[in-house]
């Protein structure tokens, strides 16, 4: 958003005023394809340990009429409608935490590729930028205090024992990051002609929006076309 100043406003005069507008910078890129190429996916595995809590929450999550655990059996694979037994059963719950676990790998190789990529490209970061960003962050801060914690945020901070300025001071280097890491990521899409098309723009836009439990809410809080930029 460009910063507009007023400079003459008087009758029978022209209007002069002065718009100042921050341009995103050139990034210089590392040699990305060779970062990614060097950050090492972890193998992923799921313990019987991680299988057998999964299969007591389950359990604790059919309890009888009368409070009783169902015990892990046959039968009781059975009752959930679709396991022929207890193996079936578990072979499920473990192919649903591996793919769990194979997500958050695929997430983390992402960010790792991506803070290398970004730790060696070289180029300004407006103060625009980072200042929109720390207000960003603490917008989605307010909104998650409230759902969380069903408190209003002068209570947050009064639990915290911080003031609304020294939060958004906080936020200074990571706010930075994140630009840092969105100037990074546009430029490399600029080069490999990465666009969304307005499909999956309309999906994503859609899946932010179900964050807020009512229409109205969301209509007040978000501007539509800011948002699909956003997005």
């Amino acid at each position: 958003e460009p910063e507009i100043q007023i400079l003459k406003l008087a009758l029978g005069n022209p209007l002069l005023f002065r718009v100042r507008a921050a341009v995103l910078p050139e990034i210089e890129l590392p040699d990305y394809k060779d970062a990614a190429s060097k950050t090492e996916r972890r193998q992923v595995r799921v313990e019987e340990k991680e299988l057998e809590d999964a299969l007591d929450w389950l359990r604790e999550s059919r309890k009888q009429e009368d409070g009783a655990v169902p015990e892990a059996s046959d039968e009781f694979a059975r009752s959930l409608g679709q396991f022929e037994n207890l193996s079936a059963l578990k072979q499920s719950l473990g192919q649903g935490l591996l793919h769990e676990k194979e997500t958050r790998e695929s997430e983390r190789l992402r960010q790792e590729i991506l803070e290398k990529i970004a730790g060696q490209a070289k180029g300004e970061i407006p103060d625009l930028l980072v200042q929109r960003e720390r207000l960003a962050m603490i917008k989605n801060l307010k909104k998650g205090v409230g759902e969380a914690f069903q408190m209003n945020f002068e209570d947050y901070l009064k639990k915290i024992k911080k003031s609304e300025q020294e939060l958004l001071d906080s936020f200074g280097s990571e706010a930075e990051q994140r630009v840092k890491r969105y100037l990074v990521l546009r430029e490399v899409s600029q080069r490999e002609g990465s666009v969304a098309t307005p499909e999956e723009i309309e999906e994503e836009t859609g899946r932010i929006l179900q964050h807020y439990k009512e229409v109205k809410t969301a209509a007040r809080d978000i501007d539509p076309k800011r948002l699909r930029e956003y997005t």
